[in-house]
């Protein structure tokens, strides 16, 4: 399950791809931090499975808040880490 803890590990795989992969996506194990990048979410995730059969995937659109958006309007901006956990959003659930 997705938890606040496992925001750390998306922030260092990030770090490691922003530059070089702008626009693409991101398919990250979370219990592991192993990932791939690919040019669209099943690209990825298929990649990472790959290797990593029982992987917990999340995905994430480098340099972007969203991988998908609704409607004609701008992205949302990115919330802080401190605005998320202030929100509550990562709480874990029994």
């Amino acid at each position: 399950m997705f938890n606040y803890a496992s925001s750390g590990i998306i922030g260092q795989v990030r770090s490691q791809v922003e530059a070089d992969h702008h626009g693409r996506i991101v398919a990250i194990n979370i219990e592991s931090g192993a990932f791939e990048v690919g040019d669209d979410s099943l690209s990825a995730a298929k990649q990472l499975l790959a290797h990593c059969p029982d992987a917990q995937i999340f995905g994430i659109r480098i340099g972007y808040g969203a991988v998908h958006r609704f409607g004609f309007g701008a992205t949302a901006p990115v919330l802080s880490d401190y605005a998320v956990s202030r929100a509550g959003i990562y709480e874990e659930h029994p």
